[in-house]
């Protein structure tokens, strides 16, 4: 049987609804980003965690601590913030503060109803950033490089990186290629950086290895525990 609501009443309903689809909203958003501090299956999880550490770490549990989330509106999507830490264990941790992409999709008979979480940039400078500059040796567009992991730089996660800074000629996509050995840990994992900031991999639509830079310097940090192959940076063609 339906029951008529007078309008008064509904106008005090609304906002409770609102404020569950919010604790809910928030809860399950939780849950996801600790998942994806727990394990590193899934792009979610990979991009988070780049966003929080400023590289790419390898295989590892991280323990999240500190998390605080800030949803500027009750919007079932949206942009918002989040600040963590990441600890993986002594002496290796990251924290920062990141934005997001949020959208709540609707459950049907043969999914159930979930939060999408892309998008993910940081709003502070990665402290690895002056790091990686520091670090950088020159590479010129379209060459290649060998690279030798056994006598590069340690990262906290005990993996090795080479750095290189790269001129972009002209605005536009440009991509990494390895060649050679993959190593145990497979290839190299690499990260671009631009104006200190960490660049978007991709196009959003499944295509990884490439960027979207703008003209003038550019650096880029490969990281593996044992690969020794050659690398080449240009333009998508």
């Amino acid at each position: 049987m339906a029951v008529a609501m007078e309008p008064s009443a509904f106008l005090v309903l609304a906002p409770i609804l609102l404020s569950l689809m919010g604790c809910s909203r928030e809860s399950m958003i939780k849950e996801s980003f600790e998942g994806a501090a727990h394990r590193d299956l899934t792009l979610l999880d990979e991009d988070f965690r780049l966003a929080m550490c400023g590289w790419k770490p390898r295989d590892q549990r991280f323990e999240l601590e500190a998390l605080h989330l800030a949803f500027p509106s009750d919007s079932p999507k949206g942009r918002a913030e989040v600040t963590a830490t990441l600890n993986g264990g002594p002496g290796f941790s990251c924290a920062g503060h990141v934005s997001f992409y949020y959208e709540f999709h609707e459950g049907h008979s043969r999914s159930p109803a979930y939060w999408e979480l892309r998008d993910f940039r940081r709003l502070d400078t990665a402290p690895i950033v002056a790091l990686v500059e520091q670090h950088a040796t020159p590479l010129a567009l379209d060459s290649t490089v060998a690279m030798r992991f056994t006598d590069a730089w340690l990262l906290p996660d005990r993996s090795r990186g080479l750095a290189y800074r790269v001129e972009i000629p002209a605005a536009g996509r440009y991509c990494v290629k390895h060649h050679g050995e993959r190593g145990g840990s497979g290839l190299p994992r690499d990260v671009v950086y631009q104006a200190g900031q960490i660049m978007i991999e991709g196009n959003g639509f499944g295509s990884r290895d490439d960027w979207q830079l703008a003209e003038g310097p550019a650096f880029l940090l490969s990281t593996s525990v044992d690969a020794n192959n050659t690398l080449s940076f240009g333009a998508l063609r």
